[in-house]
This record gives structure tokens, C-alpha cells and sequence, in this order.
């Protein structure tokens, strides 16, 4: 079932049992779900910076922030 979340593939924080296997989940079955397909180099250097200020926050006002999700 399509929820709309774009996901992303992190190509060096995954595993499988053999080279095969894991080629077929990057090159294979990776691009047929995940928008993107990144190291983890790349995506931290995507992300936001976090302010000092949100990373003290309570969690009861982080999660007050996070918007409802549809069922």
C-alpha cells in the first residue's frame, strides 16, 4: 500500500548474505521503491544542521510538531 514517504536507499549502511544479493537490492529492487539512493556521506551532508535550541526541546514539544499522519 502506497502511504506517500519517499524513501531513501543508504548504500552502505545495508547488508545481505552474498555480493549478488546485494547487488539486486542497490541496482535491482532499490530504484523500483527509494526516490533516492545515497551513502551515508551524502545524506548527512543533505541534511539539515539541527539548531541548538531544537536539539534541547522536550520531547512532548518535538512530538507536537510532527504532523499527523493519514491512515
Amino acid at each position: 500500500m502506497e502511504l506517500g514517504y519517499f524513501a531513501t536507499l543508504l548504500s552502505d549502511a545495508t547488508a545481505a548474505f552474498s555480493h549478488q544479493m546485494m547487488h539486486a537490492a542497490h541496482k535491482l529492487n532499490g530504484p523500483t521503491y527509494a526516490h533516492a539512493i545515497l551513502t551515508t556521506a551524502e545524506l548527512i551532508e543533505v541534511l539539515p544542521k539541527a539548531s541548538a535550541s531544537k536539539e534541547t526541546m522536550p520531547c512532548s514539544s518535538k512530538c507536537s510538531q510532527v504532523p499527523a499522519r493519514n491512515p
